[in-house]
């Protein structure tokens, strides 16, 4: 596993970033729409993040983010007969934003060209 990396929100205490990707599977013949009542509790979340193809990266308070992230677990799991979440969760001391800062710091070295998502 990678360091784990510490940031601080515009509270001034500690965040984590944290990398989620939840799988079902079972009976459910729904499974987009699922997926987007997921994704609106992460939107009205207030937390900083980023959609993947494979899952969501997020920026937050540890407590208050694995809060969340039981919650979409727990709506998951309603429709269907078995889930898997994997959280994978990185801090540093020394930085905050990493949600964008590790990607940019990634282009930097490859002299790639960055755009920013609009979060």
């Amino acid at each position: 596993m990678k360091g784990l990396r510490i940031i601080e929100d515009n509270r001034g205490r500690n965040t984590v970033l944290f990398e989620l990707n939840i799988i079902s599977s079972g009976q459910t013949s729904q499974k987009k729409g699922e997926i987007a009542e997921a994704m609106k509790m992460l939107d009205g979340s207030g937390f900083h993040y980023l959609l993947t193809p494979s899952g969501a990266c997020i920026e937050g308070d540890w407590e208050e983010v694995m809060t969340l992230i039981a919650q979409c677990h727990d709506h998951r799991r309603e429709p269907s007969s078995h889930v898997i979440t994997k959280v994978k969760v990185e801090n540093d001391r020394d930085g905050r934003n990493r949600l964008t800062l590790n990607v940019q710091s990634v282009a930097a070295d490859g002299k790639l060209e960055y755009a920013p998502l609009v979060l």
